[in-house]
């Protein structure tokens, strides 16, 4: 893994980024979801989470940063 973020508003929520794209679990790490929806087929090097806006930065290599919406 290449980055970590927990979500603020919920200590349960931790996202990854990988070697191919990034990974969400709401239950502590018990299970993972890719939550990588509109990001390239890139390695996801460095992620931030935008408290305010609810919003997922992800940085990828060599293909830009993309944001995703946190419902």
């Amino acid at each position: 893994m290449n980055s970590v973020i927990v979500d603020p508003a919920n200590y349960k929520r931790v996202w990854v980024a990988a070697d191919v794209g990034v990974y969400q679990t709401v239950d502590l790490g018990s299970s993972w979801t890719s939550f990588s929806s509109g990001l390239p087929n890139a390695m996801a090097v460095d992620l931030l989470f935008h408290r305010q806006d609810r919003m997922l930065i992800c940085g990828t290599r060599n293909r830009g940063a993309w944001v995703m919406s946190v419902p």
